[in-house]
């Protein structure tokens, strides 16, 4: 599983390779690729794995030593020759360590077709090399003895199967430094069991749905230049988006109107990053949940690039904290109708809410219903 073929010319009689990868300048006409469904076991932190295997690459940590994986639990034949690709069920179990190494490095690009950590009694430590991502097209499921502190790569979430539910269950482990993408055309991805820690989370394609789950970001962005179809659901819940020192923290965008924000009624976005925030809300009708600014002392907030009275935007409550200095939406540009909840402003704080000429539209104008 997992082996990358390239170079290869059968001139006579065929070969099939099993689980492996076509990865460039390979003559198809007698060369065969057959899909590994098995799942794999990783072995990297058992006593007996001494890195003495058939394929060993000498690294027990790695990801890409043959070495770490078995289609046993808590078997090391030494005989293994793969690593996981996108058909294979990645499991680290309790049989993976006993007495060995307890750190799980991602030196290369990985794939499987899910990833499971079952409860075991060893604190695991996850690594990567910068930059990598492991793509996972099902069920994305932690454990909370394993610490993904160190692992500063990104979670590519793709599907596998067309219309399908996954889900994403950390168990209390963080992710705070990794980053998630959701590119899973029509499958689903729900958060289960106590939430979700990450750096940045985007969405490119497909659904998620925080399942009435709680959800920490340093950023959400749901824009996609392509603008494939793709649905957020807020489920009510609150999300905070923490910044990490960027001021552009939120994207709505879509510009042909092939995005969703459901269930944002009752929902909050709630920024605890210091200085400028900017947010961009796109430029459809979306109920915008409630907004809580802690620490931020300019908040800049737009929707569509042009003046359109015939599209209306839906604000909640609108919460600045008493540090904030300046509250400013569609600054030079009017945007979108707007519908306003409360909005509460501490003392000597500038706003700007700009709205388009409601000439000719009587009460759809953009207006405060709160206060």
């Amino acid at each position: 599983t997992g082996l990358g073929v390239k170079d290869i010319n059968i001139s006579t009689g065929t070969l099939t390779v099993n689980g492996g990868i076509n990865i460039s300048n390979n003559n198809l006409i007698n060369l065969s690729f057959n899909a590994n469904n098995t799942d794999l076991y990783w072995v990297g932190g058992m006593s007996a794995n001494d890195n003495t295997g058939v394929l060993n690459t000498g690294v027990n940590d790695n990801w890409s030593n043959p070495d770490n994986w078995s289609p046993i639990s808590g078997v090391y034949a030494g005989t293994n020759g793969c690593i996981p690709d996108i058909n294979s069920v990645v499991v680290v179990d309790a049989g993976s360590f006993d007495g060995g190494s307890t750190i799980l490095h991602l030196d290369v690009d990985g794939l499987a077709e899910s990833v499971t950590f079952a409860s075991n009694d060893d604190n695991i430590t996850v690594t990567n090399v910068a930059s990598t991502t492991l793509t996972v097209g099902g069920d994305v499921v932690l454990d909370a003895q394993a610490d993904f502190t160190g692992f500063t790569g990104t979670f590519n979430l793709t599907g596998v199967t067309p219309g399908a539910s996954h889900i994403i269950n950390t168990d209390g482990s963080s992710l705070l430094n990794a980053d998630i993408i959701v590119n899973a055309t029509t499958d689903t991805y729900q958060l289960t069991g106590s939430g979700l820690i990450s750096d940045d989370f985007t969405l490119t394609s497909g659904n998620v749905d925080l399942n009435s789950l709680p959800l920490s970001v340093s950023m959400l962005d749901l824009n996609e230049v392509s603008d494939l179809s793709r649905s957020f659901d807020f489920s009510g819940q609150k999300v905070v988006v923490r910044g990490n020192g960027a001021s552009a923290v939120v994207d709505f965008r879509s510009g042909g109107n092939n995005l969703s924000i459901l269930n944002s009624t009752g929902a909050e976005l709630e920024f605890t990053n210091s200085g400028q925030t900017v947010l961009e809300l796109g430029e459809y009708a979306f109920t915008i949940p409630h907004l809580d600014f802690l620490l931020a002392t300019n908040v800049d907030i737009s929707t569509k690039g042009s003046a359109d009275n015939s599209v209306l935007m839906t604000f909640q409550d609108i919460t600045l904290n008493t540090v904030t200095s300046s509250l400013s939406i569609d600054n030079g540009t009017s945007g979108l109708r707007k519908l306003y909840g409360n909005i509460s402003l501490p003392n000597s704080c500038i706003f700007n809410l700009n709205h388009p000429n409601g000439t000719g539209y009587g009460t759809l104008s953009s207006r405060v219903n709160g206060t």
